[in-house]
Parts: structure tokens; C-alpha cells; sequence
């Protein structure tokens, strides 16, 4: 073969070596626990309740958005399958677009090392917005063996969770890892992939059964499930600017907050309807939703065209 054959070929092993490699069997047939704590008084100390779990499953089958193949995520709280979003993996970064949006987010990257900044927004699901404190700065990161495997455990300056190797963030899947300030605590409590639990959490424990790990996560852990992210529904979604906001389980009176992609606050304004049309007079974008309605703390995800 003449020189001038081999050039091309050459070329193209270059750079599919340099290519990230798409390895979304990363999520595939996985199970993630979420559970959500109050501080309660007791005498003489404070005790954590455990109050609700919210579960995610994936299983094999992918769907193609936007040119992209995601494994599909579902909500598996009480038996419940229903459609949360698609995860895909490249390389170390996960990235996730939910089932009412339009725009991929990042989602965690496990590639970072100590002093880098992570300028770009990322998906949480609850309490705050994206970078509501700023960029984050990685303060620490070491690497701890959990049940046979060893795992780097990524810390930011103004955050108490880590975002843990190949699992998640240590506060919850899809929730943020910014510190609690408030009488509450969120953790990711078990994680498990092909029907071996590879995460356990401080409250879970051996709760497989006398420590057998060769199990996937019992999604009977805590019978107490938070439905109301089902319960609660936007549309349209996408917009051209207003939307209508309805609750099944309305209390009297919610708060709306509404974050741009930056974590800007773009409006404010409390819900005494359980179903009303909302006109925040916003510009194209993707921005969050947190409504607190009761003791509940929900988002959603709005994209305005």
C-alpha cells in the first residue's frame, strides 16, 4: 500500500482515539433512592425523621432527542413508572434534559480536579437554582472504596454534598449539593446498577438484609412516597410567554419563585388558586420553577420561545 493510502486512515484513528467515547450503559438498569429528612426535637437532642423518598429507575430502553441517545429515567416512586427524563453519558460528564424541556443541562461532571471552576449551570431539582451561589469552586476531592469499588468524591467551596464517581451527588440524584441551612437534610440513600447495590447511605445501612449488597435497591425503603411533582403541571410547555399553573394537592396558598439559566430570580409571586394563569412577562430561555406549597418544596422545568 502506497503512502498516500495510508494518510487517511491514519487520520481517522487519530481522531476517534481522541474522540470522547459515549458510554450511557454507565445508567443503564440503575436505581437511586432520594430521601428527604426534617429535624424534629426529642429530649435532650434532635432527632432526623425520615419524611419522604423519591425514586428513579432506568432501565435498557434509550430515546433519541435532538440528535442524541438517552436512557430514559423514570420516576418509580410507589410502583409508579413515569417518564422524569433522559441521562447521557460522555466520557466523565453526565448530562440530563428533563421530560418538559427542550434544552440539555449538565449534570454532574466527574472529571474535575482540584481548583477548577464550574461556570456553566447545571440541573437540580429541588431547592435552588442553578449556581444560585455563584460558580463553583472544587475545594477537595479524595477517593473512597464503597462496597469494592473505588469512587472520587468531588467538593465545592459552598457545598456540603459531593458529587460521587459514577453514582451521583450524595445528597440525591438530580438534587443539588449546596449546603442545608434550613431544618432539613436530603441524601442519596442507595444506589444500585444490574442488580448489585454499588451506594448505600448512612440511614439504609444494611437494609438490603445483613449487608447482601447482591441486590438492587429495595424501592419499599420508606412507605411514605413524595407524589406531588405528579400532581402538579404547567402548560403550555414550551411557551411563547404565559402559562397555566394547576395543583391536585392545593393547600390555600403557594409560593412561585421562577430562575433563569443562571439562577436569577425573574419573578415572585404567591398562588392562592390551585389552578391560575401565570404571566411572568420573561424573555426566551430555559428557567426553573420552585413552588413551595404547604411543607412542600417542588420545580419544574418551563422553556419560553
Amino acid at each position: 500500500m502506497k503512502p498516500s493510502f495510508l494518510l487517511p486512515f491514519i487520520l481517522f484513528l487519530f481522531f476517534s482515539m481522541h474522540l470522547p467515547a459515549q458510554s450511557n450503559q454507565d445508567v443503564e438498569n440503575a436505581k437511586w433512592i432520594n430521601a428527604y429528612y426534617e429535624l424534629s426535637p426529642e429530649p435532650f437532642f434532635w432527632n432526623l425523621d425520615l419524611k419522604y423518598t423519591v425514586k428513579y429507575c432506568s432501565g435498557t430502553d434509550d430515546t433519541l432527542i435532538g440528535g442524541n441517545t438517552y436512557i430514559k429515567l423514570m420516576n418509580c416512586s410507589s410502583g409508579n413508572m413515569t417518564y422524569r427524563g433522559g441521562l447521557r453519558v460522555i466520557g466523565e460528564r453526565w448530562y440530563f434534559i428533563a421530560k418538559d424541556s427542550v434544552s440539555e443541562m449538565l449534570l454532574y461532571d466527574f472529571g474535575l480536579s482540584i481548583g477548577d471552576t464550574l461556570k456553566e449551570p447545571f440541573f437540580t431539582e429541588h431547592y435552588f437554582a442553578h449556581n444560585a451561589f455563584g460558580p463553583l469552586v472544587v475545594s477537595q476531592i479524595d477517593t473512597t472504596v464503597m462496597l469494592g469499588t473505588p469512587r472520587r468524591h468531588i467538593y465545592f467551596d459552598n457545598s456540603s454534598g459531593a458529587w460521587i464517581e459514577g453514582v451521583g451527588c450524595s445528597q440525591g440524584l438530580l438534587w443539588d449539593p449546596f449546603a442545608n441551612i434550613s431544618m432539613f437534610a436530603i441524601a442519596l440513600e442507595c444506589f444500585s446498577q444490574a442488580d448489585a447495590t454499588r451506594f448505600v447511605g448512612s440511614e439504609y445501612g444494611g437494609y438490603t438484609g445483613g449487608g447482601n449488597y447482591n441486590v438492587s435497591c429495595d424501592l419499599s425503603f420508606s412507605l411514605s412516597e413524595d407524589n406531588t411533582m405528579n400532581a402538579i403541571q404547567i402548560y403550555p410547555n414550551p411557551t411563547v410567554g404565559g402559562f397555566t399553573l394547576a395543583m391536585a394537592d392545593f393547600t390555600g396558598k403557594a409560593g412561585l419563585k421562577i430562575y433563569d439559566a443562571t439562577g436569577k430570580l425573574v419573578h415572585l409571586q404567591e398562588v392562592v388558586q390551585q389552578q391560575i394563569w401565570i404571566e411572568p412577562h420573561i424573555g426566551k430561555g430555559f428557567y426553573t420553577l420552585l413552588l413551595e406549597n404547604g411543607r412542600s418544596l417542588q420545580s419544574l422545568s418551563l422553556v419560553v420561545r
